[in-house]
């Protein structure tokens, strides 16, 4: 046959069959299949329709089996719409050149941009062992910003902020003046030290953050059993502080051999988490709610800005770009103020210094985390063991997600899934569940029913480890109390620690323990034997349980909500499950990039030993601005101890509350550029 004819039978057999399947075929399988050659053979009988699918290998396997199912039909129209005398007879292969020719684009891609990121981080390093900043100058940062004096400064200013109560609530009106009277902090000392060179104004929330994927409904300001308001109406008096300190000069020395400067932008917020705690000092330290997390990291580049103020009076530094100060609402609300700054792109950013208790670490990348919300339509007889299919179910899951999660700067994979409420029992869905209390009534004497509840413990912490008991708790195998009640009835209470989730050395969940227990004195049913298992204290017709499940950038957030989802409904089909309280994203970028290297350079002169840049421990709203600004540099970086973050014993270290500020000083210097 002349390789001309069958050249033409191939494009025609494509054409119409490409036609008949994007116009004909209903079927939403085939939504994304794309016919990319045709072979034909050589006696025309027969031909091999190539295919490709954008999408995941499930979707490619159900396009396959969409098209084998509307083969006939296919056919059949291929027969009529064309002039074939022989109209060959179809078979679909799926095509997987596509996906190798994007693969290898995209490894081209990363390689170019690796070898550009070494390029840069080669150049910074170089003008750094240059000196690039005059010894002068470092000293002098060096010298204030290690000063008794600056260490008192630091302390009054974290026990101004800290002193406030910006924990939110539903009181709309007292949680609008209590943030104006912590910017008003804010402002008066920035005013203190840069006058009418810095712009200072407070930015309205805006209204279109609620069309957005990251927006969080502010539960906290809506009443028992009523949905939170809109933006307009919870924000309607609030905002964020944006301090802008300008470029003072256009840099004209950005040659090739060093690299552009950056309009920097530092973010910190300033709610704190409730209850509210009075600050008191403690030695070096000053202990309040908000003191590492949130205020004093607004205290940081407070004092950042402050170094840099003394070293612009004294050798006339002045920067090269855009310098933006965020002060934002709503942080550990779910980052609603830093989804609004986001939005607006009234703000210059060139790159993000997202300010969270790192104990100065420079991370590139955050962990997400989403919390659950499944409501169990089941009678309170029920309720109990519903809570323990449940429970195990979202283990599964969970254990599953950490098994995927191989990720190279989060090494020791902290993926945790918690169960912080259980009807009655618990305080939020980020709490570990330290007391869950059951009551069981029984055929059985109490002394088995004790034996298997204790043995349940033990496999219970067989599974999981023994955690080190709660400070001032003699007794380490705390885990189980059994009290005899009237009518062969008892109480059994599992306890557990009371610590935040991203504490996974104290993750130790009455929750869990609760639902081993819960199940193995379900087994000891028999015709003759009844076992009543049942929440104390829970009489409601629905049963809702609330959690937290962390996962690092190698699922997406839609994927884990959609992954519980499943999980609980193959437990409990009518579960109704949703994630509106927090569903916040997981975000990674290049260890080398021109910001984290700037960063370790900083850190290196301000004294603080800085290990290679790392995954942060918790989530943050850097994932925010790395979702708007996919092509900057987004890093996190703070003093403080992210494991006494919201705990009952936050505090910040006022020496390395300093050396935050001395690294935030030189950081900006360094990616802003600067001249004298």
């Amino acid at each position: 046959m002349s390789r001309f004819r069958l050249a033409r039978v191939a494009r025609e057999t494509k054409q119409v069959v490409s036609r008949i399947i994007s116009q004909e075929i209903k079927d939403p399988r085939c939504g994304f299949v794309t016919v990319t050659e045709v072979t034909v053979a050589p006696d025309l009988k027969t031909a091999r329709v190539g295919f490709s699918v954008f999408g995941t290998e499930k979707e490619k396997n159900l396009a396959r089996s969409a098209l084998q199912n509307a083969r006939g039909f296919i056919q059949g129209r291929l027969s009529e719409e064309t002039a074939f005398r022989f109209t060959p007879v179809i078979t679909f292969v799926l095509d997987r050149s596509p996906e190798r020719d994007i693969k290898l684009i995209r490894e081209i891609d990363a390689t170019v941009a690796q070898d550009e990121r070494d390029k840069t981080a080669r150049t910074i390093r170089a003008r750094s062992a240059a000196g690039s900043i005059p010894d002068a100058i470092r000293d002098e940062i060096d010298r204030l910003g290690n000063s008794p004096e600056f260490i008192e400064q630091l302390a009054d200013l974290v026990a101004g902020l800290t002193g406030i109560d910006t924990a939110p609530r539903a009181e709309l009106d007292r949680l609008a003046a209590a943030e104006d009277a912590c910017f008003d902090v804010i402002d008066d000392a920035l005013t203190a030290d840069w006058g009418d060179e810095i712009t200072i104004e407070l930015h309205p929330i805006l209204p279109e953050i609620a069309e957005h994927l990251a927006y969080t409904p502010p539960r906290y300001a809506a009443g028992d059993g009523q949905e939170p308001p809109p933006v307009d109406a919870a924000y309607a008096e609030r905002g964020n502080l944006v301090a802008l300190l300008p470029q003072a000069t256009q840099d004209e020395e950005a040659e090739a051999d060093r690299p552009p400067a950056i309009a920097l932008a530092l973010n910190a917020h300033i709610d704190a988490a409730p209850p509210h705690r009075e600050p008191t000092r403690d030695g070096a330290a000053v202990r309040a709610g908000g003191a590492c997390d949130g205020k004093g990291q607004a205290a940081a580049i407070i004092a950042a800005l402050r170094l840099l103020r003394h070293v612009r009076d004294t050798h006339n530094v002045r920067l090269c770009r855009d310098l933006c100060c965020q002060f934002v609402i709503d942080g550990g609300a779910g980052g609603n103020g830093t989804l609004s700054i986001a939005e607006d792109d009234a703000f210059p950013v060139g790159g993000v210094v997202v300010c969270e208790p790192t104990e100065l670490g420079i991370c590139t990348a955050a962990p997400g985390e989403v919390w659950y919300r499944a409501d169990l339509p089941v009678p309170p007889d029920r309720a109990a063991e519903a809570a323990a299919d449940l429970v195990i179910a979202l283990e599964e899951a969970g254990n599953a997600i950490r098994e995927e999660s191989d990720h190279p700067l989060f090494p020791d994979r902290p993926v945790l899934t918690n169960h912080g409420i259980i009807g009655p029992f618990g305080s939020g869905p980020a709490r570990v569940n330290d007391r869950i209390e059951l009551e069981v009534r029984s055929d059985l004497d109490l002394a088995t029913v004790e034996q298997v509840a204790r043995r349940a413990v033990d496999q219970y912490v067989a599974d999981y480890g023994e955690q080190p008991p709660e400070p001032g708790t003699a007794d380490p195998h705390r885990h189980l109390s059994v009290e005899p009640l009237a009518d062969g009835c008892c109480r059994i209470t599992l306890h557990g620690g009371p610590d935040e989730v991203n504490r996974p050395d104290r993750c130790d969940s009455a929750a869990v323990k609760a639902a081993y227990v819960i199940l193995d004195l379900a087994d000891l049913r028999e015709p003759n034997k009844a076992v009543d298992i049942r929440l104390a204290g829970h009489s409601a017709p629905t049963l809702v349980v609330e959690g937290s499940q962390t996962f690092l950038p190698t699922h997406g957030v839609e994927e884990v909500c959609d992954r519980i989802g499943r999980a609980a409904r193959s437990a409990l089909p009518r579960a109704e499950v949703t994630f509106e309280r927090r569903h916040n994203d997981a975000f990674d970028r290049p260890r080398d990039s021109a910001l984290a290297v700037y960063a370790e350079q900083a850190a290196e002169r301000a004294g603080v030993p800085a290990a290679p840049p790392a995954g942060s421990s918790r989530s943050s709203d850097a994932r925010i601005f790395a979702d708007f600004f996919p092509d900057r540099d987004v890093i996190v970086f703070g003093p403080g101890r992210p494991d006494l973050a919201h705990g009952p014993d936050e505090q910040i270290d006022l020496r390395r509350l300093a050396a935050g500020a001395r690294t935030l000083a030189f950081l900006v210097l360094e990616a802003s550029g600067f001249v004298c």
